[in-house]
């Protein structure tokens, strides 16, 4: 199978099609030349590949270097040397059609705003993403657009979109390509996903720091050489780094251009040439699978469907009998009006008596079970105590009268009952079992977060009531450890795993936001959690409200907590 040849000592495999690279460098420092040089090794390869082209500079892939000669046969969609117009609307379409035909494509969006381009490409990697079973290499040049390092809302959609394709696109044959002369500017997490760094000239620390994170978990031991050298490489020369997968890392002059330099900037007094022969591709395929697409859009298109369905209701209107007569119903009151308002003050009185009576309920619920709360105080401080050389045996106080309505008083009573029995709850039996499988000892969050409880309420009361049976005690540390009537209860020790403790906490406390997050951070616990805009894009929420909120209550769970600059499970949940 034939190699990517990029420069006199560099060769890649032909799987680099569905690998992922990054290609950065300053202005004029030779990143684009490198990108074409790439994408004429794919022609030549005969590899599929689509070019995602902001700025019209890719057409030039139709001429030769010096504009005298044709060049590939690639079809331009959109921009000023198109071969079919491109509309912003298109990005499914055209999607539909490289998954099933994979033609070589530039698709050039400068005639669309940033807002249009945005909402083209969202829609494009989406369903590309969907659709695509075969090898085929995504071009994303000017990537900082579409997968900014700061994000704002109307950017959330097409970053997700991208984000997708970069990280999970392998699996469905797509691989892509970042382009960016503003490093600073493109997200670093979707970036430390590339297999492959190509780093032409930077000079600004803030370009130089991006190609320094990378290499932070790529390649570490290289940083130095790479950060005294990078601001003084010559035009076309690059760090070439893909330490994982080709074992290579290397400082190369790459190949220049065979085709016509359609980026070129112009320089003062020298007007730019346009080619005189451009390549033709083969457009009578190409139109007829795009016919087919846009058919095949229509049809399913919701809104064509519900026009249809108002152009049969009117038809159906027209030929339908006149309704029937109209029947008004009225009502006549069962009760003279005095009387009605007879019965709405008693009603009125029966509601004030009600909330009355409940109000006396709580009291007396109150009372009972600060007076059954003193009896148990007063019997654990008399049990043991000798009488006449004998100890007092345990002594059971009368049954408190049981109130049906008050939830609070029979709570209490079961309490005071399975305390008296000896008995220990489903919650602390579950703790006990957590320190037993710890070994005997963990931190007040872990515990709480094992036995799948937040750090206040019950959780307090069950901790404090196993400190008072003298099976778990605060040791000089500040955790909690199992004494050794703990050890001897009985309980089998537990040590739970990541996804039981995730699964436990959202069938009993979590909405499905939040556990759709914890999913989602669980996914990505071995590359260290996700970015804040990440996780937003992977849950598909915006960045605010309640995507918030349900970040706090896992934050103040215990669930999750801030890593190096991410979102990651919390070491209580990693254990």
């Amino acid at each position: 199978m034939s190699q990517i040849v990029l420069s006199k000592g560099l060769r890649l495999p032909a799987e680099v099609v569905t690998q992922t690279i990054g290609i950065l460098g300053r202005r004029g420092s030779g990143k684009t030349t490198t990108a074409s040089v790439l994408v004429e090794e794919l022609l030549r390869a005969k590899l599929p590949f689509v070019i995602i082209d902001p700025t019209d500079a890719w057409w030039g892939l139709k001429a030769s270097k010096d504009g005298k000669d044709e060049g590939f046969p690639v079809t331009v969609l959109g921009g000023d040397h198109a071969d079919e117009v491109l509309e912003e609307t298109a990005g499914k379409i055209v999607a539909d059609l490289v998954a099933e035909a994979a033609p070589p494509l530039v698709l050039s969006l400068s005639a669309l705003s940033g807002a249009a381009q945005r909402r083209f490409v969202r829609d494009f990697c989406e369903r590309l993403y969907e659709k695509n079973r075969t090898a085929l290499h995504v071009v994303i040049d000017e990537a900082d657009e579409f997968v900014p390092q700061r994000l704002f809302r109307d950017a959330l959609a097409v970053f997700g979109a991208v984000d997708k394709l970069v990280r999970r696109g392998r699996k469905n044959g797509i691989g892509v390509t970042l382009i960016s002369q503003r490093s600073a500017a493109i997200n670093k997490d979707v970036l430390s996903q590339c297999e492959v760094l190509i780093a032409h000239r930077a000079s600004h620390p803030t370009d130089i720091e991006p190609v320094l994170k990378w290499m932070e978990v790529h390649a570490r031991s290289r940083t130095e050489e790479v950060h005294g050298s990078i601001a003084h490489l010559a035009d076309g020369e690059a760090w070439v780094m893909s330490p994982e997968w080709l074992g290579v890392f290397a400082r190369v002059q790459m190949n220049d251009r065979t085709t016509f330099n359609s980026s070129a900037t112009p320089k003062p007094g020298v007007r730019l040439v346009e080619p005189k022969k451009l390549a033709k591709p083969d457009l009578a395929v190409l139109r007829a699978r795009m016919r087919d697409s846009i058919e095949r859009a229509r049809a399913n298109d919701p809104n064509a469907l519900r026009t249809r369905i108002a152009e049969l209701e009117r038809a159906a209107a027209e030929k339908a009998p006149p309704p029937p007569p109209e029947v008004r119903t009225v009502e006549v009151p069962a009760l003279p009006a005095a009387d009605l308002a007879h019965l709405d003050k008693l009603a009125d009185r029966l509601i004030v008596a009600q909330d009355r009576l409940a109000q006396a309920q709580q009291v007396v619920a109150t009372e009972l079970g600060n007076l059954s709360s003193r009896v148990l105080s007063l019997k654990t401080a008399l049990q043991g105590a000798p009488r006449n050389g004998a100890p007092i045996p345990p002594a059971r106080p009368p049954p408190a009268p049981r109130l049906v309505a008050s939830r609070l008083g029979t709570r209490r009573e079961r309490a005071a009952e399975s305390e008296e029995a000896g008995e220990l709850k489903k919650g602390q039996r579950v703790m006990v079992a957590a320190l037993a499988g710890a070994g005997g000892s963990l931190d007040r969050q872990t515990l709480a977060v094992w036995s799948c409880m937040r750090q206040s309420g019950t959780f307090t009361d069950y901790l404090s009531n196993l400190h008072t049976r003298g099976l778990v005690e605060k040791g000089e540390d500040g955790r909690e450890h199992l004494t050794e009537a703990g050890r001897a209860s009985g309980i089998s020790p537990w040590r739970p795993t990541p996804g039981e403790i995730v699964a436990a906490w959202k069938e009993r406390h979590l909405k499905g936001g939040q556990g759709a997050m914890l999913d989602a951070l669980m996914r990505f616990a071995g590359e260290g959690g996700l970015a804040r805009p990440a996780l937003a894009a992977e849950v598909e929420m915006a960045e605010s409200g309640t995507f918030t909120d349900y970040l706090s209550f896992l934050r103040t769970s215990g669930l999750v907590e801030k890593r190096d600059g991410r979102e990651a499970l919390s070491r209580s949940v990693l254990g």
